[in-house]
């Protein structure tokens, strides 16, 4: 993803804020991404689903 989203605002001249409607990501997330001297994806913890399986209503 960093590397599309710096090839889109260097190669491509796309502005920031389109970027972000594109990616759907905050304009912050992506100068912040912008600005990093290398490009390293975040790693975030994984989720745990402490509840059980999600129902569907009915009706």
């Amino acid at each position: 993803m960093l590397a599309t989203i710096k090839r889109m605002y260097f190669r491509d001249n796309v502005p920031l804020r389109e970027i972000a409607r594109r990616m759907g990501l905050h304009h912050n997330t992506i100068r912040t991404r912008l600005r990093q001297p290398v490009a390293v994806e975040p790693e975030y913890p994984k989720r745990l689903r402490t509840h059980g399986p999600r129902r569907l209503r009915n009706g």
